[in-house]
């Protein structure tokens, strides 16, 4: 009888010791969904802060750039419509021939 008191009291003091460790990290499950959700807020009120892109110059520029680049008939005509959106470093510097090997060669 005595045998199955004890093994029942150890039992009982498993399942307490078992159902604390549960609790406890339930409890550490929550605050930590709190802390997440706190950061998602905070995250969402930065995002609706940031002012969208408008359009500017630069973005205007940008468009006429590539639709000059992406829109020619041979190299010659595209060298041409991208010109005036060179800088004077890039339309200034002349290409040694041993570059150019080297583009041509690395195609």
């Amino acid at each position: 009888m005595e045998s199955t008191q004890k093994k029942n009291s150890l039992f009982i003091m498993i399942v307490f010791v078992m159902a604390t460790l549960v609790i406890m990290y339930i409890f550490s499950l929550r605050s930590q969904l709190n802390e997440v959700r706190t950061n998602q807020g905070n995250y969402e009120e930065q995002i609706q802060s940031l002012s969208p892109i408008q359009n500017t110059d630069a973005l205007k520029v940008n468009r006429q750039f590539l639709e000059s680049f992406f829109t020619y008939q041979n190299t010659a005509e595209r060298y041409k419509k991208v010109e005036p959106f060179m800088t004077d470093q890039c339309s200034k510097r002349p290409i040694l021939p041993e570059q150019n090997f080297r583009i041509r060669k690395n195609r």
